[in-house]
C-alpha cells in the first residue's frame, strides 16, 4: 500500500519551479479520483490507474523517475485504454462477459483457460451497465495481469492487501452553547421601598427613570407618573414581562 507521500519521492528531483508544481498538481487532482481507502492509501493496481491518469498528460517518469522505459509504459497504458473503450461498446465505461470474450479473441487470437474464473472473481452489478456483471478500467487491469502473469506476485491468490476497517459514518453538526451570564440573579419580588433613588436619567409619558441602587446594587428604576389606571398598569407590566425574557448586553436587564 503506497501513501500519497510516498508516491511523491517518485517525482524527479530536478525538476523545479512550475515543472515541479504543474506534477503535483496533476498528481493530487489523480490522487483524489483514484484512492479509495478510507485511510489514504494506494493498493498496486490503482498506483497503476493513477499512473495511466498522469501519462495521460505527462510522461510516466514524471511519476516514477527512476524507470528505465517509461515511453514503453505510457504506449501499455495507452493500448489498454484504447482497447477498453474500443471493446466498450454501450459506451458506458465497464466491459461485460461478451464483451471481454471478444476482447480476448479479437487480441489473444483465443480464450484463455482461467478467463471466466478470473472474470468471476472480479466482476460486479454495475448501474452502468443496466445491472449486469461487468469490470471497469481498474478491474481490467487486474483481469490482464492474471492473465499474462499467472504466477506473478500480485495475481488474486497471491495478493491480498490489507483493507482497514470502516468506521461507522458519523454526522458531524455544531452547536451553539450558551455562556452562562455574569449577570447578577433578577430580585423577586421587588420592594419598591429598597430603591433609592438619585440621578435623573430621562422622562416619558408614563413616568421618570432615575439612576439608583436597590440594596446597594447599581440600577436604574422607573416612576410612573400620576395617578396609574389600568391600562397604564397593564403597559407596564407588559414590558416587564418583555424584558424579563431577554438577557443581551444592548437591551435593559430586569
Amino acid at each position: 500500500m503506497l501513501e500519497y507521500t510516498e508516491i511523491t519521492k517518485g517525482i524527479p528531483v530536478h525538476k523545479a519551479g512550475y515543472d515541479k508544481l504543474d506534477i503535483l498538481s496533476r498528481l493530487e487532482f489523480a490522487f483524489s479520483q483514484v484512492q479509495k481507502q478510507i485511510d489514504g492509501r494506494l493498493d498496486f493496481f490503482e498506483f497503476c490507474y493513477l499512473s495511466f491518469m498522469m501519462t495521460q498528460n505527462g510522461a510516466y517518469q514524471d511519476l516514477v523517475a527512476e524507470s528505465s522505459n517509461s515511453q514503453a509504459v505510457k504506449k501499455c497504458f495507452i493500448n489498454i485504454h484504447t482497447f477498453f473503450r474500443k471493446y466498450d461498446e454501450d459506451k458506458n465505461k465497464r466491459l461485460t462477459w461478451d464483451e471481454i470474450q471478444t476482447f480476448c479473441q479479437d487480441l489473444f487470437k483465443t480464450q484463455p483457460a482461467n478467463l471466466e474464473a478470473c472474470f468471476s472473481a472480479l466482476k460486479h452489478k454495475s448501474s452502468a451497465a443496466q445491472g449486469r456483471d461487468a469490470v471497469d478500467f481498474v478491474r481490467l487491469m487486474k483481469m490482464l495481469y492474471n492473465l499474462v502473469c499467472p504466477n506473478g506476485k500480485f495475481t488474486l491468490a497471491a495478493y491480498k492487501p490489507s483493507k482497514p476497517v470502516q468506521a461507522p459514518k458519523q454526522v458531524l453538526m455544531s452547536v451553539l452553547v450558551a455562556k452562562q451570564s455574569s449577570r447578577p440573579k433578577r430580585i423577586d419580588p421587588v420592594l419598591p421601598s429598597h430603591f433609592k433613588k438619585s440621578k435623573l436619567l430621562g422622562q416619558g409619558g408614563q413616568g421618570v427613570v432615575h439612576l439608583g441602587t436597590y440594596d446597594s446594587f447599581k440600577c436604574a428604576g422607573k416612576t410612573l407618573i400620576g395617578a396609574a389606571n389600568s391600562n397604564t398598569v397593564k403597559d407596564t407590566m407588559d414590558e416587564v414581562k418583555f424584558f424579563l425574557m431577554l438577557d443581551h448586553p444592548n437591551c435593559h436587564y430586569l
